[in-house]
């Protein structure tokens, strides 16, 4: 378990420093993200919006809310991350778009080592 410990630490700290899509980004990069290799439920959401990107905390929003009511969870257990891990499909707040809640993140949204997090994240489901 250590190599896997270490292994996603590697890459959750890889994500958090990520910058490839600075210039795209109207509030500039903020990764915003939770997992641990023994978390036993995978959370995939979309982009984060501006209150998650503005707190640094994943789902810290009405939706959020909504979501651990639909789930039946207290916040301290969503945000432990032996239990919950929060992967967005966009990293960081992509801006708002006519007509949507945020705009769809860009291609460099998922840096390289996206897939890794199903690996080492193995009693997840």
């Amino acid at each position: 378990m250590r190599n896997a410990n270490q292994s996603l630490a590697m890459l959750l700290a890889e994500v958090r420093a990520c910058d490839l899509c600075a210039g795209q980004l109207p509030l500039g990069p903020r990764p915003t993200l939770t997992a641990a290799p023994q978390s036993k439920i995978l959370i995939i959401g979309q982009a984060p919006g501006t209150r998650v990107h503005a707190t640094g905390i994943p789902w810290n929003d009405p939706s959020g809310r909504r979501l651990r009511g639909w789930l039946g969870v207290e916040a301290a257990d969503f945000y432990d991350a032996s239990k919950f891990a929060i992967i967005p499909m966009g990293f960081c707040y992509p801006a708002a778009c006519p007509g949507a809640a945020i705009r769809r993140p860009g291609p460099n949204a998922r840096p390289p080592g996206m897939r890794g997090f199903w690996r080492r994240c193995p009693g997840s489901r």
